[in-house]
């Protein structure tokens, strides 16, 4: 039964927390079904970012459950669908707006910079290896994911026809500050 339950409960993270937002936004904007597609990625990318920025706070029923070594995996693989969720919206999705491509590409390059990171470091101990190197690391990854959440926030509140949406812009700034206090309430942890 309790394995059951842990299911449960990843299939309501990893399934039902980007159908909200997708839906509130494929509600509400007309488009071809190609181009809903190229957003629904980017979507769901972003919520992935969102989410992984929730379990690096190592709640504690979850690091219970799956396990330390477990969840940095489970990061890294979340990490990985979000960066190939992002490269798809990327080449389907057309924008004629220089802030917008540019917001976008870099953000999936920072993120994939912090990807490399994290199957570099669940491949070697070379991270473990020296401490302080490892510390300036891990706040350079972590100042990088909250630099991709910003630079996402800012890449759909400059799309005009998006930004015009008012229940997918509510939920999506929700899921964005949501994101920004697991990043800054993990940051203040760390340090008290």
């Amino acid at each position: 039964m309790k394995k059951h339950l842990t299911w449960l409960a990843w299939a309501f993270f990893l399934v039902l927390i980007p159908t909200v937002l997708i839906a509130s936004f494929n509600f509400n904007y007309q488009a071809p079904l190609a181009k809903l597609l190229a957003y629904d990625l980017g979507i769901i990318a972003f919520v992935l970012w969102v989410e992984i920025a929730w379990i690096k706070l190592k709640p504690h029923w979850v690091e219970k459950t799956i396990g330390v070594d477990t969840l940095y995996k489970v990061i890294s693989f979340l990490g990985v669908i979000a960066l190939l969720g992002a490269g798809l919206h990327q080449m389907i999705a057309e924008s004629a707006s220089t802030l917008i491509k540019t917001t976008g590409i870099v953000a999936w390059l920072l993120a994939l910079v912090i990807a490399i990171y994290g199957l570099i470091a669940l491949a070697t101990k070379i991270p473990s290896r020296k401490v302080k190197l490892n510390r300036v690391i891990k706040a350079v990854v972590n100042i990088l994911a909250i630099l991709v959440v910003a630079l996402i926030w800012i890449h759909v509140n400059v799309i005009p026809a998006i930004a015009s949406i008012r229940p997918f812009m509510i939920t999506f700034n929700i899921y964005a500050i949501f994101a920004f206090g697991c990043q800054l309430f993990g940051w203040y942890r760390k340090r008290h």
